[in-house]
């Protein structure tokens, strides 16, 4: 009660899906002190100086849009959540929660530095669902914004490391990468100075989660 009051709220979560939760809950616990940041180019820093989701505590948290609240049942938007995860908290968002005086490292900031990426083409095929699917979109109403957004996010070069960010691959070989971008499910090859958006498709969710409290 009193909830509905708020836009947004804090999530608190759980990353149960983490690649490497074998071995944090194993016989003999084995975690990476440092990690690779996107905005370090593979360079290494501290775990705590980053958001990794593979922590000793491996709890997360994010702000989401709270659109409706429905008896015990929280509707969010825009919660980066996968399905089922487990929410361990829920807090209001406050508008003091925005500390205009915060002081982060250059890397955080210039994050696009760390991609060689200059330009994002689309196949033809793409091209055209992509404009079929416009209507079906809850955050774009128009062909060239969701075009435009999607260029901007994969510029970013938003593979992993471990992935091969920042690195080309063999179009030869075959290998793709998905990511999704409100109800879009996209497909995309990475090359040395461009990416290739091969296929562009609505998913069969959406980002529209319910929360039971």
């Amino acid at each position: 009660e009193g909830l509905e009051a708020f836009s947004h709220v804090w999530l608190l979560y759980d990353f149960h899906e983490n690649t490497n939760a074998a071995k944090l809950h194993g016989a003999k616990p084995q975690l990476k002190a440092k990690v690779h940041p996107p905005g370090l180019g593979g360079k290494r820093i501290g775990l705590f100086a980053t958001r990794t989701p593979h922590r000793p505590s491996p709890i997360g948290l994010s702000v989401a849009r709270l659109v409706e609240v429905r008896g015990d049942t929280l509707v969010l938007g825009g919660a980066d959540l996968v399905d089922g995860t487990p929410v361990l908290d829920v807090k209001p968002y406050l508008r003091h929660d925005i500390q205009p005086e915060a002081v982060v490292p250059k890397w955080c900031e210039n994050v696009a530095d760390a991609s060689n990426i200059t330009e994002v083409r689309f196949a033809d095929e793409a091209e055209a669902s992509l404009v079929a699917a416009v209507p079906a979109l809850r955050f774009f109403t128009e062909v060239s914004a969701v075009r435009e957004a999607i260029i901007q996010m994969l510029r970013l070069d938003i593979r992993s490391v471990h992935q091969g960010r920042g690195q080309q691959v063999d179009a030869s070989a075959g290998q793709e990468y998905h990511c999704r971008l409100d109800a879009l499910e996209l497909r995309f090859s990475v090359f040395s100075t461009h990416i290739l958006v091969t296929h562009c498709e609505l998913s069969l969710s959406n980002d529209i989660v319910s929360y039971r409290l």
